[in-house]
């Protein structure tokens, strides 16, 4: 009775221990893949000798460099070095042939071992194992990849004696943890799908296709692929496809759509469509799809098996960038001023060399439309503005600030090598019918430093971090041409020039006498630019200032 007693009090203190331990665990698992022992069980350190490292045929710099790492690593163990190649096949040559022992860094062209070496590995993840007479590095990213290789380095190469290289126990995965366990789309594995848009994109289907791809890599850790229809990659035997691709059958003519609606449906193969008319369809269909894919649990299955329809509407406004030049203006000229203003009717005007003189006359003669944000750049109603107007019975004004554009923004000062003190003014508005909330910044660079602009630029861009999760725009005299650092600065920013992106464009100089485009509008990913015009029109036989504003027409 004793023995029994004491083999229970064992068993229980096991189990709690295992509890105990259990319940410590915070690290993603390391879950070593179960498999059966294969028919080739692994690699001696003699096999090196035939072994190539192979690379993908156009893989990155790091991928490379992590594959001579590698050999390096084998050689220094080993005193054996592997080959390493890309992984191209045509069979002329001894080094374009396919051997039958490779390592497979990720997932190679023309080697079917490698095939689901990304596709149902999840972000985080990484790993290798034996497939067939070949070692296969797993990972979906670069990063994980290379992770995978070090490892590899890690507990595999440096620890090898001198006849054992590879075994199929010493397989290894890495297993991160995500939101989500499983997404099955119409009976189908979400990571088996790839997300398909039109190569000439009209309607920002590009967009709601990366939107849906990045929602679904944030919650379950699949990272599908993306394309255009001009080049479809062969192993993904099914498709989102968001908009009119040429490779997918549909029954919905999108033109046929009204404005906001989406259709929702599936084609004989399988193939998942997304068609709309409209830039606030497919914004409001690929909602729909993410909540569809993304909201329920650790585990969702969706289905599609008749048409679905919706409708979204997202706001349609505008926005003008003008420098209406500083000098003290004749009664005509602030009349062509007012009128240009007044006659395109945007929602919010970026205004560039508004001296105090027409700061004032301009508060006065569009007060009944308009409010202003923005001081002086040598402070207070001092010297050029760089302000921001706006209709004042649609907004309300939640925020504003001027900062300079140097290394004390919160105080009048300049870069040294700028001609002027430089500002930006930015004014953060609520919409007060739909409650939308973004920014709107406004800004004017230096005219004469190209090292004043870029540091200039990367002030603005530090600063429009605080409202990365908004709608925000940018426009500007930024006194350089597209093809400068400055430009650089902003679109590497993670901003979009709306003249390149807007369906309809009239592109021409916005500074005539020279000839050259240096005023602009940027917006960021949340802001879909329909229109884009250079408003070039004469009031009286005369132009009201030396820059043309410009105009775009937007939803958001």
């Amino acid at each position: 009775m004793k023995d029994i007693k004491t083999r229970v009090c064992a068993l229980i203190l096991a189990i709690l221990t295992m509890c105990v331990l259990a319940s410590c665990q915070k690290e993603p698992a390391v879950n070593p893949p179960l498999q059966d022992a294969p028919e080739f069980t692994g690699f001696s350190v003699a096999d090196l000798a035939k072994i190539d490292v192979i690379y993908p045929e156009y893989c990155s710099n790091e991928i490379y460099h992590a594959g001579k790492a590698l050999c390096n690593a084998i050689e220094t163990k080993t005193s054996i070095r592997p080959g390493i190649r890309d992984s191209y096949v045509d069979g002329t040559a001894p080094e374009y042939m396919e051997t039958e022992y490779e390592i497979l860094l990720g997932v190679c062209e023309n080697r079917e071992e490698s095939d689901d070496a990304a596709k149902s590995v999840r972000q985080s993840d990484y790993g290798y194992k034996l497939v067939g007479k070949k070692i296969v590095f797993y990972g979906s990213t670069d990063e994980s990849i290379i992770q995978a290789i070090n490892t590899f380095i890690d507990k595999v190469v440096n620890v090898c004696d001198g006849e054992t290289f590879y075994r199929y126990t010493m397989d290894y995965m890495f297993t991160s943890e995500y939101a989500m366990d499983s997404v099955t789309l119409n009976g189908t594995n979400i990571y088996e799908y790839g997300i398909m848009y039109p190569n000439k994109c009209t309607l920002f289907e590009n967009r709601a296709a990366e939107r849906l791809a990045e929602a679904i890599a944030d919650r379950t850790g699949y990272i599908l692929t993306v394309t255009s229809d001009k080049s479809v990659a062969d192993d993904i035997t099914k498709w989102i496809s968001i908009g009119t691709t040429k490779v997918l059958d549909r029954d919905t003519a999108e033109d046929s759509l009204e404005d906001g609606v989406y259709n929702l449906s599936v084609d004989a193969k399988g193939n998942v469509i997304l068609d709309s008319g409209s830039v606030s369809g497919y914004v409001g269909g690929s909602n729909a799809l993410i909540s569809m894919l993304t909201d329920g649990g650790k585990s969702v299955s969706a289905n599609i098996s008749e048409v679905i329809e919706g409708k979204h509407q997202l706001a349609q406004m505008s926005i003008m960038s003008f420098n209406i030049l500083t000098t003290k203006p004749d009664e005509a000229r602030i009349n062509r001023v007012v009128q240009t203003i007044l006659n395109a009717s945007p929602d919010t005007v970026g205004l560039q060399e508004a001296s105090p003189y027409w700061i004032d006359v301009l508060k006065d003669r569009l007060k009944d439309t308009y409010a202003y944000v923005g001081e002086g750049r040598d402070g207070g109603h001092n010297g050029e503005y760089s302000c921001v107007f706006y209709k004042k019975d649609k907004f309300e004004l939640l925020d504003t600030h001027t900062y300079w554009l140097s290394e004390t923004p919160d105080v009048v000062s300049w870069h040294p090598d700028s001609a002027y003190i430089r500002i930006m003014t930015y004014a953060k508005l609520r919409n007060k019918d739909s409650g939308q909330v973004f920014t709107h910044v406004n800004t004017h660079l230096d005219n004469e430093s190209k090292e004043a602009r870029i540091f200039q630029a990367s002030v603005l861009m530090n600063f429009t971090q605080e409202f990365k999760d908004m709608p925000v725009f940018i426009t500007g005299d930024f006194n350089c041409v597209s093809s400068e650092k400055t430009y650089k600065t902003v679109t590497d920013g993670g901003f979009y020039d709306a003249a390149l992106i807007a369906p309809t464009s009239e592109r021409q100089a916005t500074f005539p006498e020279s000839g050259k485009v240096i005023d602009f509008c940027f917006c960021n990913e949340f802001v879909y630019p329909l229109e884009y015009e250079v408003i070039d029109d004469k009031i009286d036989g005369q132009y009201p200032s030396d820059h043309c504003p410009i105009l775009v027409r937007y939803e958001m």
